[in-house]
Parts: structure tokens; C-alpha cells; sequence
């Protein structure tokens, strides 16, 4: 019950913001799924919370790594985070490095105009489709990462979901300094609490987990 007050007040937050295209729920497509398990994630891979039954909203990323004329992927990384581990760890980050990546996202994606364009679509696989800030399809045996957020088990469907592709995360790295990027690491050793295998995915992948 608790989770269901939590997604109708945040939709009720996000209709009151003079919004003509307010949030909507669906169940979490399996897309969105941890392949490890084959069912939805339950837990903050830093604080290890329950995000089924606690009522936090959560962030869903999963990276796939695609090849030259076949249409199959692989994943190569997925994890769930809490809202309230995400918060604490972007005030690692830099008023210089925020403001490089605020400037960025800014200059190429419109929230406003992104939820009116799929407010009246309902395959998700439409919204993800093309990167969120180049416009373009995942090139063939590039990467790609797919970020949604959630609420117990329910997607939100607004600007989010999306997907960046792999180029334009090197872009973002790179507004990055390597200050923050180490303050970032400190962070994910000092918070970690989460399965074996997530503090695997941290050490291989690195700052691409950060995003």
C-alpha cells in the first residue's frame, strides 16, 4: 500500500506542475528485468534497501553492447540505485562538473517536449529507440545504457525512460573532472553494502556506472 501512495503522489506532484502531459505508471517492463535473476530488481545495489516494499523510487541502468550485422545484444552491466544513494552521490560531483553536465544535458534534451511527444505512446521500445542527446540509434557494435525510474514495481513514464548511447557517455565522461570522478569512486567504497557481483560491475566498469 505504501508504494502505491508514493507513485500517485508523485504523479499528483508532477500534474500540478502546470504539466500537460503528466506522469504515468505501468508495470516494469521485463526489458528493465535483471537478467542475473530473469525478474525485477529488490534491492539498492549501494545501501541495500528493499526497494520493493520501502516506497523510495529507485533508477533501473542496464548497458548492452551490440554487434555488426546481428541483432542480438549482450548485457554488460545492469543495476538498480535508490533515489536517496543517487542524491547523496551527486553531491560529490563538482560545481564545475555539475554545471558542464547540466549545460550538456540542457543544450539536448528538452524534458517538456520529450514527455509530450510520448505521452500517447505505449510501447516503451519507441521511447528508446533513439539516444536521448544525439537523436541517434545505437551504431552497430557500439554500446548503449538504458536508464528508467521506478517505484516499487511500477515504471514511471515521463521524460524517463531513456537511452544514451555509448558515444555520448564518453562525451559525458569527458565533462567529468578526474577530481570528481575520484570522489565519486570514494563514495561507491565507502556506501557499498550490495551483492558481491554489483562490486565487480564497479570495479570493471568504472566511471560509465557513475552516469
Amino acid at each position: 500500500m505504501k508504494c502505491v501512495k508514493w507513485i500517485f503522489q508523485y504523479i499528483r506532484f508532477m500534474a500540478d506542475d502546470e504539466n500537460e502531459h503528466p506522469s504515468s505508471v505501468e508495470p516494469i517492463p521485463k526489458l528493465f528485468w535483471s537478467d542475473l535473476t530473469e525478474s525485477t530488481f529488490k534491492r539498492c545495489m549501494l545501501c541495500d534497501v528493499d526497494l520493493v516494499n520501502s516506497g523510495k523510487p529507485y533508477f533501473i541502468e542496464k548497458a548492452f553492447k551490440t554487434y555488426k550485422g546481428r541483432k542480438e545484444t549482450s548485457t554488460i552491466f545492469e543495476y538498480a540505485m535508490c533515489l536517496s544513494c543517487k542524491t547523496e552521490m551527486e553531491k560529490r560531483i563538482s560545481e564545475q562538473s555539475k554545471a558542464a553536465l547540466q549545460r550538456h544535458f540542457g543544450q539536448r534534451m528538452d524534458p517538456t517536449e520529450r514527455r509530450k511527444r510520448f505521452a500517447e505512446v505505449e510501447d516503451i521500445h519507441v521511447q528508446l529507440e533513439h539516444c536521448v542527446l544525439d537523436g541517434q540509434r545505437p551504431s552497430e557494435g557500439g554500446e548503449y545504457q538504458i536508464i528508467g525510474l521506478c517505484i516499487g514495481g511500477w515504471m514511471i513514464r515521463d521524460e524517463f525512460p531513456y537511452m544514451i548511447r555509448g558515444e555520448s557517455v564518453d562525451e559525458l565522461i569527458e565533462l567529468i573532472s578526474n577530481e570528481t570522478l575520484d570522489e565519486l569512486r570514494g563514495f561507491m567504497d565507502e556506501n557499498f553494502s550490495g551483492p558481491p557481483e554489483f562490486r565487480e560491475i564497479l570495479d570493471e566498469v568504472g566511471p560509465r556506472v557513475l552516469i
